[in-house]
């Protein structure tokens, strides 16, 4: 049934540009004098590792674990601890996206640290080129040393960018032959490739599939009968026939979610409505700045894992009458799934909002409903404009607008945590003067022999 297929691309290249040890790269832009030194970040509430650089990472320290139980090795070696500090990190990958962007007409960002490229034209003929002095623009601008992968397919520039983070020059291509495609995919193991998941992982080796090459080879349509039209794509991807939607809605959020765990244990109703409004207020403020709606929230709350007393989760949802991003609406809304869960006793650990059913304005179905839209949401959505200016002029923290159910009390149970935190730097960027595609297409035309061979 091959011939059914469609033939792999032959056109365009994605690239991924992947920041190395993101969040511990942001916190030694402003501590140059903890660069070579082992450093960790921690959760929220200072939990457990979520980020490492390279010489914490040769101690053996591992993702997701918690913090208490490293503080012997910590001592031992000198470790430097930071609590999250996701303002600066937002700020610094909004400066690594507008360096992408500046050179290159096609950027879509796929997480805080990630974004794809796409390179057609002069920047495919020039690829080589375009990349390694993309990775010197990003570190002069931004200060943030990135890794980049380049394929036919987003799936295999995923997998380039994990082999470009091991070589020296920090790119590498699988826009290659294939059988050095095959060769290359034969050393990494499914489970790294993107698209599939840990469960996924566990049952392919049934199917004699244990490696990203075996994978490739596999029977598209038999193995989406088995498991899913998902894994149908991958295989796909990874013989280079794109599968992914190119257009803007390719990487469109589905969710949004907002939660964290709490400095201290929390019983009373009362902290709990302030964490969640705090927590809804947080989701809704991103949701407008993405430009989306949504519908539904979701409310949940949790004790802790590690407690003596028996483990107790609960949730809630509740869909609002028409799409919005009106926090005192969703607001409401959350308070009213709280009432439902919440129960006497528990000593919680943990509470989170989810909103689903995200859409653009333009997307949203009309309804007879929206002819005669009260006054009262015309209102409301202008004080959420007026709200965002505001918020956006003065800043974060104190100075911020915020609805009462919030509360104002830092001492609050429910608080975060954050002994290690960096302080909020101000940033006064150099602007980026030069022309958009002169620097890669000036190296090409040079080829003083860079990049070295073998690099792509």
């Amino acid at each position: 049934m091959d011939q059914k297929l469609p033939a792999p691309s032959a056109q365009g290249l994605w690239a991924i540009v992947d920041c190395n040890n993101f969040f511990a790269s942001c916190e030694v832009i402003f501590r140059p004098d903890l660069r070579g030194r082992p450093l960790v970040v921690l959760s929220s509430n200072d939990g457990c590792v979520i980020a490492r650089s390279a010489e914490a990472k040769a101690l053996g320290i591992r993702m997701g674990v918690p913090a208490f139980q490293l503080q012997k090795l910590f001592a031992a070696n000198d470790v430097i601890v930071f609590s999250s500090n996701f303002r600066l990190y937002s700020t610094v990958s909004r400066r690594v996206m507008d360096v992408l962007a500046h050179f290159c007409p096609r950027v879509e960002q796929y997480s805080i640290d990630e974004a794809f490229l796409y390179l057609d034209g002069a920047l495919e003929v020039y690829a080589e080129e375009f990349c390694v002095h993309l990775i010197d623009r990003v570190m002069h601008y931004a200060k943030v040393p990135v890794s980049i992968g380049v394929a036919r397919t987003r799936t295999l520039a995923k997998l380039a960018s994990h082999v470009a983070k091991h070589y020296r020059y920090g790119a590498f291509s699988l826009a290659r032959s294939e059988a050095d495609i095959d060769r290359i995919l034969s050393l990494v193991r499914v489970e790294e490739v993107w698209g599939v998941g840990r469960k996924l992982a566990r049952r392919l080796p049934l199917y004699g599939i244990e490696t990203a090459a075996q994978l490739r080879a596999a029977d598209p349509w038999r193995m989406q009968q088995i498991f899913s039209v998902t894994l149908f794509n991958t295989i796909l991807e990874l013989r280079g026939i794109p599968m992914i939607d190119v257009g803007a809605d390719s990487t469109r959020r589905r969710t949004l979610a907002a939660s964290r765990s709490f400095g201290e244990r929390v019983t009373r109703i009362e902290d709990l409505r302030e964490a969640v409004a705090t927590f809804t207020a947080q989701a809704l403020r991103r949701l407008r700045k993405e430009g989306l709606v949504a519908r539904c929230i979701q409310v949940r709350i949790r004790t802790s894992y590690f407690a003596r007393q028996p483990f107790v989760e609960r949730e809630a949802e509740e869909y609002l009458e028409r799409y919005s991003s009106d926090t005192l609406a969703f607001t409401a809304a959350a308070m009213r799934c709280l009432e439902q869960i919440y129960q006497e006793g528990p000593l919680y650990a943990k509470a989170g909002v989810l909103l689903t059913d995200l859409k653009r304005p333009d997307q949203v179905e009309g309804s007879l409903l929206d002819l005669d839209r009260p006054p009262l949401e015309e209102r409301r959505a202008r004080l959420m404009q007026v709200m965002d200016r505001i918020n956006a002029k003065c800043g974060p923290g104190d100075a911020r607008l915020r609805l009462a159910s919030e509360g104002m009390n830092k001492e609050a149970p429910w608080r975060t945590n954050q002994a290690h935190k960096s302080p909020d730097y101000v940033f006064d960027w150099e602007p980026i003067t030069e022309e958009p595609g002169s620097g890669p297409l000036q190296a090409a035309k040079a080829r003083k022999g860079f990049p070295p061979p073998n690099v792509f």
